[in-house]
Parts: structure tokens; C-alpha cells; sequence
């Protein structure tokens, strides 16, 4: 569920955008820097009162760093000053990044976070093979746009990872960046029926991929594995 102040194409864009390779970039900026004060200053951005991302054991300042990935992508500083918070910081936490909300909690438990930060890497690692997997079985190519540049390419969960979805080749699906992002939050999905992309209208840039069919591999996944997604996909249709 989106934070109150978030719209869906407003996120839907951001994680078209962005991906956690941006993030890390962001982070990794914000540690070199000699003066934190001056950083968050370039980004006309002011110290954070409750949204903090965990790493390395410091609370960093959670829409600086969103704000700093997409400067890094080459967008104005003044444009980006104008995005609120909440679609950042629902993007992070759907990058799969450890947030902190002050008010929601008096206590925060560090230790707790630290091990979810090492579980992190681990579920890293773990990506890694099933990004492999996934492209020897989707032939290195995206299931939706037919593009065969592997660096553009990522592996998705079809059934959520998050809920109960398993890291392997039944349960995977090979997509475009953009597409990947939109393919998680429920703006791009396949109905289950007839194997087919279905794509919310608000996302007028990307109307070329509705009603395209997808051909399953053997050992890929089965139809009905998408029937989460694609129940997701519908209930945002009716928002």
C-alpha cells in the first residue's frame, strides 16, 4: 500500500527510473562526501525529521538519498526538489532498501537492522544465480519488449518474492529495467487466462506492449503463477 501522498504514476515513473544500483550509487556519494551539510545543500534538501535509510550502522537521510540517485541520472536538482516525500521514500521500500520511520516507532532496534541488512547481501548473492538461471531459460531476452541487451535486462519474481514467491527458473520472468518496475507495482501485468500483457492507460509511453502474448518457456513458470500479480494489477485499475 502507497503512503498517502503518493500517486501511482508518480511512483510507477520513479521505479522506471530507478533501480537499487542507483541507490547504492547515491549512498556510496553521500559517504565520500567531506561535508554532509553541503551535500544535502546541492540537493536543496534539508535534514530529514522521520524517513532515515539504515546503512552501515548510521541513519542517512532517506529522500536525499532517492533525491541524489536521480541527479546522478542527470535530472535537475530544482526539479527534484519539488517531488514529496512519500513517493520516495515508497520506492526505497520497494527496492527493497531498510527504512526508518521515526513516528511509527519511539525505538528503533539496530540490531534487528543490521541482520536485515546481512540478509540483504545474502538475498543479493542469491539473485545473482536466479538472474542467471532466468536468462538461460528466457533465451537473454525480455518476455514483453523482445530486447536482447543483458545489461538492460533483470530478473523478476512472477509470483512475489516478498509474500511467498521461490528464487527459482519456474518462478521467474526475464524483463526490461522499466518494465520490471512497473511489472512489481502492479502498473504491467500478464493475464493469467490467455498469457497476454495487459498495461494500466495511465501509462500512455507504454501502450505498444498491451495485448502482446508471452511465450512461456518449458521450464518456466506456469500460467497461473501470475495470478497474484495480475489480481494486483486489477485492484489498481479500480482505484
Amino acid at each position: 500500500m502507497l503512503r498517502p501522498n503518493s500517486r501511482p504514476d508518480d511512483v510507477a515513473w520513479l521505479m522506471a527510473e530507478l533501480g537499487p544500483e542507483d541507490i547504492e550509487g547515491a549512498i556510496d556519494e553521500y559517504w565520500q562526501s567531506d561535508n554532509k551539510k553541503v551535500w544535502l545543500g546541492n540537493l536543496r534538501s534539508g535534514p530529514s525529521r522521520r524517513y532515515f535509510l539504515y546503512d552501515n550502522g548510521e541513519h542517512l537521510d532517506a529522500k536525499a538519498i532517492v533525491k541524489a540517485a536521480l541527479v546522478r541520472k542527470g535530472y535537475d536538482a530544482s526539479e527534484v526538489y519539488e517531488w514529496h516525500t512519500d513517493p520516495l521514500i515508497d520506492v526505497l521500500e520497494k527496492l527493497g532498501f531498510p527504512v526508518i520511520d521515526e513516528k511509527a516507532s519511539e525505538a528503533v532496534d539496530t540490531y534487528s537492522m543490521r541482520r536485515y541488512e546481512s540478509v540483504l547481501r545474502l538475498a543479493r548473492q542469491g539473485q545473482s544465480r536466479f538472474r542467471q538461471q532466468a536468462l538461460e531459460i528466457w533465451k537473454g531476452k525480455c518476455a514483453i519488449s523482445g530486447v536482447a541487451h543483458e545489461q538492460a535486462l533483470e530478473a523478476a519474481h512472477v509470483s512475489p518474492h516478498s509474500q511467498y514467491g521461490q528464487m527459482t527458473r519456474k518462478n521467474s520472468i526475464i524483463l526490461r529495467v522499466d518494465l520490471h518496475r512497473l511489472f512489481d507495482i502492479g502498473m504491467i501485468a500478464v493475464d493469467p487466462e490467455d498469457i497476454k500483457v495487459k498495461v494500466n492507460p495511465i501509462l500512455e509511453s507504454y501502450q505498444e506492449f498491451d495485448g502482446r502474448s508471452i511465450a512461456l518457456p518449458d521450464s518456466g513458470p506456469s500460467p497461473e503463477q501470475f495470478t497474484d500479480r495480475w489480481s494486483q494489477f486489477l485492484a489498481l485499475q479500480n482505484k
